[in-house]
Parts: C-alpha cells; sequence; structure tokens
C-alpha cells in the first residue's frame, strides 16, 4: 500500500505525520518505508537518526520517486511518502502512485484558499482515473471546539472530498519530536493516540490483512 501525503505549504504537520506513520505500522508489524521528497530530506534523516533500523529513502526528482516506489514494493515495504507541498507536478505524481492520498491543513482562512486549489487538482484526477486515489483532508493545529473547523467542513463539502473525524491537535511534543508513538511520556496529553486514530480511521482499513516480515 502506497500513502501519500501532501498540501500546499509542506510544513510540520504533514512530515510528522508521515514520520510517525512510518514508526507506528512498523511497530504494529507492518513494514513500511519512508519516502522524503522534500528538498534536502530533513523527514528521513531525522528518523533514521531516531532508529536507524528504519527504511527511509531520498528521492526528489519524479523519476527517482517512482523507481524508489517500484524497488521499495518489490521487497514487500508499505510506503509513505512526504511530499514538496507546493509542486504541483510532483503532487499529481504522487496521487498517481498512491492508493491514500492525506492532505493536512490547519484551520486557518489562508490555508483553504490554498488547498481548495490542491483539492481541486485531487478531484480533477478522480474523476479521469474512476476515484483514484482515496483522498482525505485532515484538520491539524486545531483545538478543542475548533468552531472554524465546524465552518470549514461545510464550506469544503462542495468538493465532494472526505474530511477525517479525527483532528490532530496543536501540542507542542510533535514539533519537538520526530516520533512520539514509542515513548508513554511523550503521550502525556493523547499525542501518540490522536496519530492511531488517525490511522485507525483512514489507513488500516485499507491495508491488505496479512502482516509480515520485509525482505531485506
Amino acid at each position: 500500500m502506497i500513502i501519500g501525503l501532501g498540501n500546499t505549504k509542506g510544513g510540520v504537520s504533514k512530515s510528522m505525520l508521515a514520520a510517525n506513520f512510518v514508526v507506528e505500522l512498523n511497530d504494529t508489524n507492518y513494514p513500511t518505508a519512508l519516502i522524503d521528497a522534500e528538498p534536502d530530506f530533513p523527514t528521513a534523516k531525522r528518523l533514521l537518526r531516531f532508529d536507524p533500523q528504519l527504511v527511509a529513502v531520498a528521492a526528489h526528482k519524479l523519476e527517482e520517486i517512482q523507481d524508489s516506489t517500484r524497488e521499495l514494493k518489490a521487497k514487500g515495504y508499505n510506503i509513505v511518502i512526504d511530499t514538496p507541498g507546493n509542486d504541483s507536478e510532483q503532487l499529481t505524481a504522487v496521487c498517481l502512485l498512491s492508493d491514500v492520498l492525506i492532505i493536512p491543513m490547519q484551520t486557518a482562512e489562508q490555508d483553504l484558499i490554498q488547498t481548495k486549489t490542491v483539492l481541486t487538482l485531487v478531484r480533477t484526477l478522480q474523476l479521469r482515473t474512476g476515484g483514484a486515489p482515496l483522498a482525505y483532508l485532515v484538520f491539524t493545529q486545531t483545538s478543542a471546539g475548533d468552531l472554524a473547523a465546524t465552518q470549514l467542513r461545510k464550506d469544503l463539502a462542495p468538493l465532494d472530498i472526505p474530511i477525517a473525524d479525527t483532528q490532530i491537535r496543536s501540542l507542542k511534543k510533535y514539533q519537538r519530536n520526530i516520533s512520539v508513538m514509542r515513548d508513554a511520556k511523550l503521550n502525556t496529553a493523547g499525542e501518540a493516540d490522536d496519530i492511531r486514530a488517525l490511522l485507525d480511521e483512514l489507513v488500516m482499513p485499507h491495508l491488505k490483512s496479512a502482516k509480515g516480515v520485509a525482505n531485506g
């Protein structure tokens, strides 16, 4: 399975989700690799410092992303692709490669304006491909009783792209740590629980039921 992550600005939320997805899926016996398509590959570098046993590769050019995807799939890995949010050509390519595309956005007016452009591109591709990739919008940097999130759900309804029920809160541990999934001390406000809830909602239903160990 290939999970693409992309939005209009890149930013902490997208890369944070990518890294935590890779850690959690591996820890639950779904061998998963990261393809970091961001300039300078910051998420891949930090993830490998966090755990050198994880698989994270750098692939910025379209051909490199395609080659890395093919090689990792052949070895039995699920794949998370962390894309530059402001590159429409790369986003188009990742849409075509991904089974599931997750688009994080903050609940601010500027993010709504920028993200609508991305969602329109995704919807256009879905109409051409018969619905692929499955795409979901995820609200990030939210707070309790976030009224902006409620209004955004109404504003985005005409684009006909599902919005995750799970919202990712604005919590400092997401910014300070490459992953919050393994240390109970990093889950005191439910940081890891938020990520697991998002995976359970958007990713796990689409993963193959068979679990295994990837080839070396």
